[in-house]
């Protein structure tokens, strides 16, 4: 494409599809403050400053100039705190009187609470996947803290996980791990594969195989069962029933959706060898090429709504994070430029104080409740992946923003003992009640602890 051509359509930036070109758009806006505008909103407006005379050059250094090193410190180790000491069960079987158990898990040691509200009881949602995250937290705090008591609440919660995988290898589910999300009956696949990533973050971090070795069983079974071809995966399966089947329609009648998260697929490929992982893992990223739908998102799959035209907010994060992962196995750069889209989408649904809400609309709009901390955090990894993986710094202000909005939702004192150090995950609407409004998710948590985690190991 012609120099000159480059932004000759202003409310698109779909014309940048080189990492290269689109860099040089998004510094070219800085430097002449022309309001140059990225999908019909100028960079002014979403964030990133018009800069005169110079170009934005940094380093996640700069993010400690906005916020001192020693509160994302404290911060985090208060989180960390909540994780370890008031989300995570702690014996055999949580207390009824204090939790609404809707899973028949033998063993919830280890697990952690994911559902609160203040004054309330703890409920659960996704339980194994929230732990695996959970795991990775608490890890990659450790890497930087090197306090025991996070590896012991780590190694806690990958034993919940491996507790609930199927471990008789003449069972022809042998591999599988009970991942119940919405219904006691039901596996859900991508609850499989994001908790995965927790058991390959505390064996790298222990150096103790066996919890890779269990990932990989999984990660195998969900292969052999759940993977329907071309690229996508069935969604449902019923370990008594031992039938499958996909709640979620599609915009596109696929047999499923292309799972992509975390990229464990290709962290499988990477402990065992076994080239059928790298090659699903390619399949699902091409298939995903294929339906990105707008540009750096998924808008044809559920949990997303395509009919009313709204996103899940972390739907670009599960699928477009795992792309600069496969830009770096192959070098092919039309996954480093879907990685970069999907950075982009996030810096546009991204409000002006960093947050996130849950139903972010194709253009943008949103409503007033129903925040999603949790998609901030997510996005603080989005683009702090694109400056220490891709070297790409123009991501700066928004990590500042995203961080500070993402602790300013702590709570550091707490009227209900359950809050203390928990990052609040959502406001809710007051429906005519003066209750108090906070929702708390354990994901919130664990996504924020890992964003901060790995961006104050980045610059220890």
């Amino acid at each position: 494409m012609e120099k000159n051509k480059l932004y000759e359509n202003k409310n698109s930036y779909s014309l940048c599809k080189t990492y290269h070109n689109r860099r040089e758009f998004l510094r070219t806006a800085l430097v002449t403050g022309s309001g140059i505008l990225l999908g019909g909103h100028s960079l002014q407006g979403r964030g990133l400053p018009i800069m005169q005379g110079q170009v934005p050059q940094g380093t996640l250094q700069d993010v400690y100039h906005a916020i001192p090193r020693a509160k994302i410190e404290e911060s985090v180790l208060q989180a960390c705190h909540w994780l370890a000491g008031i989300s995570q069960v702690q014996t055999i079987q949580p207390g009824k009187d204090k939790c609404e158990i809707n899973y028949e898990y033998k063993n919830w040691k280890g697990a952690f609470k994911g559902e609160y509200i203040p004054g309330g009881k703890w409920s659960f949602f996704g339980t194994v996947w929230h732990t695996g995250q959970g795991v990775k937290a608490l890890c990659h705090a450790y890497q930087y803290f090197l306090k025991p008591y996070l590896l012991e609440s780590a190694r806690s919660g990958a034993e919940f996980i491996l507790n609930q995988q199927q471990a008789n290898k003449n069972d022809s589910d042998y591999g599988m791990i009970l991942g119940y999300e919405n219904e006691a009956e039901w596996i859900n696949t991508s609850c499989v594969l994001e908790c995965c990533d927790g058991l390959f973050t505390l064996a790298k971090v222990t150096g103790e195989k066996r919890y890779a070795d269990c990932a990989v069983k999984a990660v195998d079974w969900v292969v052999k069962r759940m993977y329907a071809g071309g690229g996508c995966f069935t969604d449902n399966y019923s370990p008594t029933k031992r039938i499958s089947k996909n709640p979620w329609p599609n915009k596109y009648d696929d047999p499923g959706r292309p799972l992509l998260d975390d990229g464990v697929l290709l962290k499988a490929w990477q402990h065992t060898g076994d080239e059928k992982f790298r090659q699903i893992f390619y399949e699902v990223a091409d298939w995903l090429l294929k339906r990105e739908e707008p540009e750096g998102n998924w808008i044809g799959y559920g949990p997303c709504n395509w009919e009313e035209g709204y996103f899940h907010p972390r739907q670009a994060f599960w699928w477009g994070r795992a792309m600069w992962m496969a830009y770096k196995d192959s070098g092919n750069p039309k996954y480093r430029d879907c990685f970069n889209r999907a950075c982009q989408w996030y810096t546009r649904a991204m409000r002006k104080d960093g947050g996130m809400i849950r139903n972010t609309h194709t253009d943008f709009n949103t409503e007033s409740f129903g925040h999603a901390t949790s998609a901030t955090s997510c996005a603080v990894m989005m683009f702090r992946d694109a400056c220490i993986e891709l070297g790409d710094p123009i991501y700066i202000p928004f990590i500042i923003k995203g961080l500070s909005y993402a602790m300013s939702m702590q709570v550091t004192k707490a009227q209900y003992p359950n809050m203390e150090g928990v990052i609040i995950e959502k406001c809710q609407p007051p429906n005519g009640k003066d209750t108090v409004p906070w929702a708390v998710r354990d994901i919130g948590v664990s996504f924020f602890v890992t964003a901060a985690s790995q961006i104050l190991m980045d610059t220890k």
